[in-house]
């Protein structure tokens, strides 16, 4: 249930409690926006490409545009977390390249889990429940935090050790699709690289990914696509630079995955 929601064209910020929680309903995804998640209660990791981390109260994870993640449950435990999503646009423009750094200036999967004693004094979490607390001037409250909260992150660091826990030749794997996303990826230039079959491949891919390595490329090449037309760049442009060789079918695709036609005026 939600204890607190909030929605406006920017922002997203939930507080939720689910008191029976089941896996089922945690499907591995990806934003076109930036994810601060932090998690308060639970039996419950989360992955994020292919790498495993063990929460613990007050952790807080970062997920930038593209970065497929999704919390894995243990146990039926009570799971209780606060989830903000936002867009560049929720910040102000001087401060935007600042505040993003811990989101963008950090390997795929990696660098982007602090806990709570990586924060001597305010935490995030104190934060994200002030932000929460109902009033008349939510919005406002809301816009003005964000940056603080973004702020505090941007002052700490998280330990790379503990920033990749479970990292493992899954994650290896989903580095080297992403480091090779918009050349033709297939699974034989996988399995050459890894030295195993290709159902090796194909199983270890989709248990850290919950995707076929197909899937997986394409949703990543659409969404890639997609921020550099909101940037200003061609459809067609985009659609080369993302690995589409035949325009047509880019522009079927990105209509079927987001209900639009690639343009920069989304």
């Amino acid at each position: 249930m939600n204890i607190f929601s909030y929605r406006d064209e920017n922002i997203v910020l939930l507080y939720n409690l689910s008191k029976k929680p089941d896996q089922a309903s945690q499907r591995i995804h990806m934003h076109n926006d930036y994810e601060l998640y932090c998690f308060v209660s639970g039996d419950t990791r989360y992955m994020i490409e292919g790498r495993e981390i063990q929460l613990e109260y007050g952790s807080v994870l970062l997920m930038r545009p593209g970065e497929l993640h999704t919390s894995i449950l243990d146990s039926d435990k009570p799971y209780e977390r606060f989830v903000i999503n936002f867009t560049l646009e929720a910040l102000p423009e001087e401060l935007r390249e600042s505040l993003l750094a811990p989101f963008r200036d950090r390997p795929l999967g990696e660098l982007n889990c602090y806990r709570g004693e990586d924060f001597p004094g305010v935490t995030p979490r104190d934060l994200l429940s002030a932000m929460c607390i109902p009033s008349d001037n939510d919005r406002i409250r809301i816009r003005t935090m964000l940056p603080a909260l973004l702020a505090l992150l941007q002052s700490s660091s998280p330990k790379a050790a503990r920033s990749a826990v479970g990292s493992s030749v899954g994650a290896e794997i989903v580095d080297f699709v992403n480091a090779h996303l918009c050349d033709p990826v297939t699974v034989t230039m996988v399995t050459d690289q890894f030295h195993m079959s290709t159902s090796q491949v194909s199983r270890i891919f989709k248990s850290v990914t919950g995707t076929t390595l197909g899937q997986y490329c394409l949703a990543k090449r659409l969404l890639k696509a997609r921020r550099r037309i909101s940037s200003g760049m061609s459809a067609q442009q985009a659609a080369l630079e993302c690995g589409f060789s035949c325009y047509s079918s880019f522009f079927r695709l990105y209509k079927k995955k987001f209900g639009m036609v690639p343009s920069a005026k989304e």
